[in-house]
């Protein structure tokens, strides 16, 4: 039987060039983006709440208040160490865990127990959201793309994995993450075939399959099991990352 749990991502530390753009925004001196109010509460409550309600075991991974309800451990310099901080705190028995970022408000409960009812068994299974989901939930909300012979999708903002997959592979990770912006230096990661592939995509979308890139990172990871998972739920792929994201986020929450 799986065991599963959850690590919330919630080091979102704001970079000093866009401190002026937050500025009045968050509690004074802070200067971690998930604490910042919408209607009435912290960012990364809406997230705690929605993982709650769907009743799996909950590590916080960054410098927030903490209540005493979870497991908590130090945010790191990135987003990866944040998140090998808090699998190096998980239980022995969890074998797969459900990894959140802390800015997505608009997450439910039904939205996680939808993903971890449906997700395909592999090591590590990748959320993605259909464009034209996201822009007709939220038109003004700002979100990369990548069109492909399945569709055009934006990545979501929760992953499924195997922890060991995430200690096998840490270089890998880094090195992914660090490229993540950046559709050609992740071609070129991933191998020549895959460079010609995202070169012409925007052209001629067939000529890139989802399958052809979840077999790309496979090799990457040493042929370890990697799926994408079409989720069509805007609140998945909808991070709050920007000043007008957060009027956003009010408007919407606030109603």
């Amino acid at each position: 039987m799986t065991s599963t749990a959850a690590i919330l991502l919630a080091g979102g530390r704001i970079k000093a060039k866009d401190r002026a753009e937050w500025q009045g925004l968050l509690p004074s001196g802070c200067d971690n983006r998930v604490m910042v109010d919408i209607a009435g509460k912290a960012m990364y409550h809406y997230v705690i709440d929605a993982i709650r309600g769907a009743d799996i075991q909950l590590v916080i991974a960054g410098d927030v208040p903490f209540d005493g309800n979870h497991i908590r451990v130090a945010g790191g310099d990135s987003l990866v160490d944040t998140l090998l901080n808090g699998i190096a705190a998980l239980p022995p028995a969890v074998s797969q865990v459900l990894v959140l970022t802390a800015d997505i408000p608009f997450l439910t409960s039904a939205s996680i127990a939808a993903i971890l009812q449906s997700a395909p068994n592999a090591d590590f299974v990748y959320t993605i959201i259909p464009m034209d989901t996201c822009r007709a939930a939220f038109p003004d909300a700002k979100r990369t793309s990548l069109k492909t012979a399945d569709g055009e999708f934006t990545g979501g903002n929760i992953v499924l994995i195997n922890p060991e997959f995430v200690r096998k592979n840490e270089a890998v990770i880094r090195e992914s993450f660090e490229r993540r912006k950046d559709v050609l230096a992740l071609g070129k990661l991933l191998g020549p075939d895959v460079i010609f592939r995202l070169l012409l995509s925007r052209m001629f979308p067939a000529l890139l399959p989802i399958d052809a890139l979840e077999r790309a990172v496979s090799r990457l990871v040493g042929n370890a099991t990697v799926k994408a998972m079409v989720v069509n739920d805007a609140a998945v792929g909808t991070d709050i990352d920007s000043a007008s994201d957060v009027a956003m986020a009010r408007k919407v929450l606030g109603k």
